[in-house]
C-alpha cells in the first residue's frame, strides 16, 4: 500500500480524460465519503455537492468552463456548491445532527450552537461567502488524494463561469454558489501532463521555521 506522501508524488493534475471509461458506483460512494470526513468550520460543513455522471449535462457545462474538454470527457464532476447564508433552521438541524452523533441531550449542545451563531452572525453576506467557499477547498483536498488512493485521475477546476453554472444547475435558488470543481476519471494514454516531473518548491524555500 502506497504512503500518502507516494500518493502525493504520484498524482498529477490529468488534461486529458478517456471519454469511454467510467468510474465505478464503488469508486464514487469511497470519493464521497472523503468528502464527508473533510474537516470544516465549526464542523457546519456549509456547502453541498453535486456528483454529476450526466453525459448530457457535462456537454453543457463545457462551453461555460473555458471549452475545456476534460469538463465533458472525465467519468464524473464533483462541483463544489456553498451555501450563500444561513437560517435558523440551519443551526438546529446541526444542533440535532450533532446532539444524536455524540450521544448528548439537545440542551448539552446548545452553547456551542450559541458560539457559532455569535460568530458568523458577525459576517457580513461578502464575508460569509468568502468563509464559506473556503470550506469547500478543505474538502476538494480530501477527494483529490482518495481519487490517487483509488488509482483515478483527478484534476481541480476553477475555470468556469460561476454565474452560468449558478444558472444551469439553479444553484442560487437553492440558497448555493458554484465555488470550484473536481472532475474525476481515467487518462488516455496519450494524456502528456503524466510525462511532465512534478514542479515543486523546495523545504528550504517554502518553509520557515521561527
Amino acid at each position: 500500500m502506497m504512503s500518502l506522501i507516494d500518493l502525493m508524488n504520484t498524482r498529477y493534475a490529468c488534461k486529458k480524460y478517456d471519454p469511454s471509461k467510467k468510474v465505478s458506483d464503488q469508486d464514487i460512494a469511497y470519493l464521497m465519503e472523503s468528502i464527508r470526513l473533510a474537516p470544516t468550520s465549526f464542523g457546519l460543513q456549509a456547502f453541498k455537492v453535486l456528483v454529476i455522471g450526466n453525459d448530457a449535462l457535462k456537454k453543457q457545462l463545457r462551453p461555460v468552463s473555458w471549452n475545456q474538454s476534460i469538463i465533458e470527457d472525465a467519468s464524473h464532476l464533483f462541483v463544489f456548491c456553498h451555501y450563500t447564508g444561513y437560517t435558523e433552521e440551519t443551526l438546529q438541524k446541526y444542533a440535532e445532527l450533532r446532539a444524536s452523533a455524540q450521544g448528548k441531550k439537545p440542551e448539552d449542545v446548545l452553547p456551542y450552537i450559541q458560539y457559532i451563531r455569535n460568530t458568523i452572525s458577525k459576517y457580513s453576506a461578502e464575508q460569509f461567502n468568502f468563509w464559506a467557499a473556503k470550506q469547500t477547498y478543505i474538502a476538494l483536498g480530501n477527494v483529490l488524494l482518495a481519487a490517487a488512493e483509488r488509482g483515478l485521475d483527478a484534476t481541480p477546476v476553477e475555470g468556469f463561469d460561476k454565474v452560468e453554472y449558478d444558472t444551469l444547475l439553479n444553484l442560487r435558488d437553492k440558497g448555493l454558489a458554484s465555488a470550484v470543481v473536481a472532475v474525476v476519471g481515467y487518462r488516455t494514454k496519450d494524456e502528456y501532463n503524466q510525462f511532465n516531473k512534478k514542479v515543486r518548491k523546495s523545504k528550504e524555500d517554502l518553509f520557515e521555521f521561527l
